[in-house]
C-alpha cells in the first residue's frame, strides 16, 4: 500500500466519523458499515498512484482556497499579538472574510 492510498484512506476514515455523528438512521449506518465502507477502500486499494493523485489533486484545488484563508486568519491572529496596531481595525475587505471562517 503506498503513501497516496493510506493518505486517501485517512480521508475516508475521517468522513466516516464526521458523517457517523450526524446520521441518525441507525439502518444508514449499518449500510454504510457493511456495504459501502468496504466497497469505497476495496476500490481505493485497488486504484493507481496516478489515479489517486488525480483525484487528491481535485480535492486540494477545492480545498485550498479554503486553507488559504485559515492561514490569512492565523497571520492576522499572529500579527495581532506582537503588534501594538490590530489590524482587524484597518477594515480590510480581506482580512474581514478570511475571519468570517474560523
Amino acid at each position: 500500500m503506498s503513501e497516496l492510498h493510506e493518505l486517501t484512506l485517512s480521508i475516508i476514515n475521517i468522513i466516516d466519523k464526521i458523517a457517523k455523528q450526524k446520521i441518525k438512521w441507525k439502518v444508514a449506518v449499518i449500510f454504510w458499515e457493511k456495504m459501502g465502507k468496504p466497497f469505497v477502500q476495496r476500490a481505493v486499494l485497488s486504484m493507481t498512484d496516478q489515479e489517486l493523485k488525480t483525484d487528491l489533486n481535485l480535492i486540494y484545488k477545492r480545498l485550498r482556497p479554503h486553507f488559504e484563508k485559515k492561514q490569512l486568519k492565523d497571520m492576522i491572529d499572529e500579527a495581532d499579538k506582537l503588534s501594538d496596531i490590530k489590524l482587524k481595525k484597518l477594515n480590510n475587505s480581506q482580512f474581514n472574510e478570511a475571519s468570517k471562517y474560523f
